[in-house]
């Protein structure tokens, strides 16, 4: 699929305008340009979500759409070894294949099925590049061929299309495609365990209603982004257990946390002031709404009833989310500011705050930079402060 002169062409012209590229595509004889442009672009879109794949020559990038819902290189590897280790697999919805390729690192084998035939031939082209042998294809409208009988695996995996037949995208369980709460029962016939991802923004109370056989949910983060919501369904066991919230950084190190039952009736407390350290939690922590309980799991205490920020006097070093050392508690006020910050610079954020921090730069006529942060929010539910912080983890 890609010839030696294909690869080479896309290497020598992989910084090029590619617009400029199919505009001259006559003078590039014997190169299909169409086809070397849509390397071009998807290497250049995937190098943060695939930094391996992406620096792989050999490497085939189907158009633009199919690599859009791709899970990206960290999550997929978090999704095979929780959920896909030692397992046989069956992937209803393959697309691009990605997380084909890394459950199939740690899987028995993967059963790959796509309806797409030229998706499915790229994948396959990727599959064999990349010496994985464990993995079957199958061309197909995967509802009608579970409908059939006849499979079975210990695992099955669905990542619905989030993009309806104009093309618009979808959140909503029932407008994807397929409608996994309808093939939910065929699915669950088929293999003991289900593992659904789906749109960051679904409702999680919504979902977990409509499935009904939640055995585990997963809200998964990469570098502060929330990515995915994973629900794992059982045919043997349903929990009402909170999220498992899942922070995954730059260097793929992961960080979990479950809270437990004990946790979840506590009430942490509220602050009179501002401590040494400011926390403010992973957005997998805000999705699955328990800011609450990470701040008692850690002792913090929060700066309103209701805040996502909490604070302590000590440093906690595997905290889920971003913690900042506070430097000092400012009026709202542009005088106040001017005089802390003299170069009128600082990476400013809102939190349960009337103001955006759009609005609060042009108030306080701050720029972004420098290593300051200045986090406007509300203390004790009734005093307006910046809090002039340096971020230490």
């Amino acid at each position: 699929m890609l010839s030696k002169a294909l690869k080479q062409f896309i290497s020598d012209h992989r910084s090029d305008d590619t617009a400029r590229l199919l505009l001259q595509r006559h003078r590039y004889t014997g190169i299909d340009v169409l086809f070397a442009v849509q390397q071009i672009e998807g290497r250049r879109k995937a190098s943060a979500k695939l930094p391996e794949l992406s620096t792989n020559d050999d490497f085939v990038f189907p158009p633009h759409l199919n690599l859009e819902q791709a899970s990206s290189e960290a999550t997929a590897r978090f999704k095979a070894v929780r959920y896909a280790a030692g397992k046989s697999v069956i992937d209803i919805t393959g697309g691009l294949g990605i997380d084909t390729i890394y459950m199939a690192r740690v899987a028995k084998n993967v059963t790959y099925i796509e309806q797409n035939a030229e998706l499915l031939r790229i994948a396959e082209e990727n599959f064999k590049m990349l010496g994985l042998s464990n993995i079957r294809c199958l061309c197909g409208n995967s509802a009608e061929m579970l409908a059939g009988g006849g499979m079975r695996a210990d695992l099955v995996y669905a990542d619905p299309a989030r993009r309806d037949q104009q093309g618009r995208r979808v959140v909503s369980l029932a407008d994807c495609t397929p409608d996994i709460i309808q093939l939910l029962h065929t699915l669950l016939d088929i293999a003991p365990q289900v593992l659904i991802k789906t749109s960051p923004m679904l409702d999680i109370s919504l979902a977990k209603r409509q499935m009904g056989s939640v055995a585990e949910i997963a809200v998964v983060a990469l570098r502060n982004e929330c990515k995915e919501l994973l629900f794992l369904c059982s045919r043997d066991s349903a929990t009402d257990t909170p999220p498992m919230c899942v922070d995954i950084d730059a260097d793929g190190r992961e960080i979990l946390f479950r809270p437990t039952a004990e946790e979840l009736r506590a009430v942490p407390p509220v602050a009179n002031r501002v401590d040494q350290y400011l926390y403010d939690p992973s957005v997998a922590v805000v999705k699955a709404q328990i800011t609450n309980v990470l701040a008692n799991h850690f002792g913090l205490s929060l700066l309103q009833s209701g805040s996502r920020l909490g604070t302590s006097s000590r440093l906690i070093n595997d905290y889920m989310g971003r913690v900042f050392q506070v430097v000092d508690v400012l009026s709202v006020s542009p005088k106040a500011v001017r005089a802390a910050l003299p170069s009128g610079k600082a990476n400013v954020v809102s939190r349960n705050f009337p103001l955006s921090a759009d609005e609060l730069r042009k108030k306080l006529k701050i720029t972004d930079g420098s290593d300051y942060f200045l986090i406007a929010t509300v203390l004790n539910g009734v005093k307006k402060v910046l809090v002039l912080c340096r971020r230490v983890a």
